[in-house]
């Protein structure tokens, strides 16, 4: 058994779950209202995630779907 199947076994993780995807940049603006500082630190840090197609992924169970106009292209919106 390798380390990272011991981890996932202890910690009852099987490496799948439900996310919703959402394009990196959306993410970053969404966060640069709330925080943004942090959105200037991932701007700063992790430039190759504005590049087209770039998305994030937020567990199903930290988010909360919200009404707001969905942004062109692939992903949704989620707010933490």
């Amino acid at each position: 058994m390798t380390l990272g199947a011991l981890w996932r076994m202890l910690t009852n993780r099987d490496g799948r779950s439900l996310n919703y995807l959402v394009r990196a940049a959306d993410a970053i603006a969404i966060l640069d209202e709330a925080a943004p500082q942090a959105a200037t630190w991932w701007r700063e840090n992790a430039p190759r995630l504005f590049r087209p197609g770039s998305l994030f992924g937020f567990e199903v169970e930290v988010c909360e779907e919200i009404d707001r106009p969905a942004s062109p292209g692939p992903g949704a919106w989620c707010e933490p």
